[in-house]
């Protein structure tokens, strides 16, 4: 079954998406002495990303665990019956505390960059040599795209995600009435299918969005690597002229 053949692959990258777009954002943060306000800033800001991909991290492990429960409850023997469906309650549970989890610290991250944005371009005013200022606010602009991508692509990942734990949810719900192996028999005959079909559709989204995060990572590092070019030219630039202005 094709869904069996990527499910783990495609469970793995669920995370991958995101935490693409998390460490795009962080390889974008600039590293040189700011104010003390923004060096703190950029601390927290650091700090919740690498809270938000750990959340997510955690979310695609509890996923994984959920998904091949359901599937140990399809392939149950009638003595294990009770004590899968019970496991399967229990991963479904697991998986929207840990959803809600990653949901909160997500949160948290998107209002620290709101803060952290806008004191970066703040201080873009107060710099005088022109190739470094629009070397900043090339950087400043990918972080922001980047940002954006994660919160777009997790927002796409949530609307595949939603319908397809609910449908696990449905027959926990179902099977608690009536458990039974003709029950179980009849998911796996006229549900399950569907099931793999959601998520086939769901891998097949992270598939694709994973692809763009890969061409807008490899986009931004060929612009960072001519941004740090021109810093260094216009540092050198600054200092041919202070070297004229002192022989003078």
């Amino acid at each position: 079954m094709i869904y069996r053949t990527h499910r783990n692959a495609g469970i793995a990258r669920m995370a991958s998406v995101a935490l693409a777009c998390v460490c795009l954002v962080l390889a974008t943060v600039p590293v040189s002495a700011q104010t003390k306000k923004s060096a703190k800033e950029a601390e927290k800001f650091r700090t919740q990303g690498e809270q938000a991909r750990s959340a997510i991290e955690n979310t695609r492990d509890q996923l994984q665990k959920t998904v091949e429960v359901y599937d140990a409850l399809l392939a149950a023997k009638d003595k294990k019956l009770q004590s899968t469906h019970k496991k399967l309650t229990q991963e479904i549970v697991k998986t929207e505390k840990s959803v809600e989890s990653g949901r909160k610290q997500i949160t948290a991250f998107q209002t620290t960059a709101d803060g952290f944005f806008a004191t970066w371009q703040a201080q873009m005013d107060g710099i005088t040599s022109d190739t470094i200022r629009k070397a900043s606010e090339k950087r400043l602009q990918a972080a922001q795209t980047g940002f954006k991508n994660m919160s777009d692509n997790l927002v796409k990942a949530r609307e595949v995600y939603e319908p397809f734990i609910a449908l696990l949810n449905e027959q926990a719900v179902l099977l608690m009435q009536d458990l039974s192996m003709e029950t179980v028999a009849s998911l796996r005959e006229d549900v399950a299918p569907e099931v793999h079909s959601k998520a086939e559709t769901l891998f097949a989204t992270i598939e694709a969005i994973l692809s763009k995060e890969q061409m807008a990572e490899a986009e931004v590092n060929e612009i960072l690597a001519e941004e740090e070019s021109e810093v260094d030219a216009g540092m050198e630039d600054d200092a041919g002229m202070e070297d004229d202005a002192d022989s003078e």
